[in-house]
């Protein structure tokens, strides 16, 4: 536009007509550049994020495949628990 007005193929009352929309536009698209880069970062973050998901569930797999590895810590097992009876009433004076 501005070199049209310097060469003389636009008049400066026509600038002066298209100057507002081209500067909305010109702030859309900063707009539209910035969301485009937000949504790169965040798609670089979630990357990251699965790659270490994906290291940390290869660390997990061997230790899963062992038997009885998860219950080493535990002492005496799992022991069937009996339901507690009812405290006994005391006979009354009667």
């Amino acid at each position: 536009m501005i070199t049209a007005f310097s060469e003389q193929l636009l008049t400066i009352d026509e600038l002066r007509a298209r100057l507002p929309a081209l500067r909305a536009r010109e702030a859309g698209l900063k707009d539209q550049i910035a969301a485009l880069d937000a949504q790169a970062t965040d798609r670089d973050a979630y990357l990251n994020l699965a790659g270490d998901l994906e290291g940390f569930l290869a660390r997990l797999r061997p230790t899963t495949a062992r038997p009885g590895r998860m219950h080493e810590g535990c002492r005496g097992g799992a022991r069937e628990r009996r339901p507690r009876s009812p405290p006994r009433r005391q006979p009354g004076p009667c």
